[in-house]
């Protein structure tokens, strides 16, 4: 929710976002949620060099999905890579390159 929260352009857009959120189940960044994103980037390291280069945050979401059984839904490549090493689904939201990214 942080990362969707820190791309808003202003108060209204904050608390819109803010609202649907409350809505959608909360998964918890547990302890063994934080060991397994660990472990996807060492597994993910092995690929190559660099391959291990994803953003903490989307580590830590992908983690917890695999924990609480769900999948993740989003647009952003880095979630193919994490479900080749983490047990969850990753469901792209439209095809990639077929949004238009927001720019604060």
């Amino acid at each position: 929710m942080l990362e969707l929260l820190y791309s808003t352009r202003g108060a209204q857009e904050f608390a819109e976002l803010e609202a649907e959120q409350a809505l959608l189940r909360e998964i918890p960044v547990s302890v063994s949620a934080q060991r397994a994103a660990i472990g996807s980037l060492r597994d993910l390291g092995a690929d190559g060099p660099g391959q291990h280069r994803v953003p903490i945050a989307d580590a830590l979401i992908a983690a917890a999905a695999q924990d609480a059984g769900v999948d993740v839904l989003h647009y952003d490549h880095h979630y193919d890579r994490l479900a080749r090493v983490l047990n969850f689904a990753s469901v792209w939201i439209a095809p990639a390159g077929t949004l238009e990214r927001r720019t604060s």
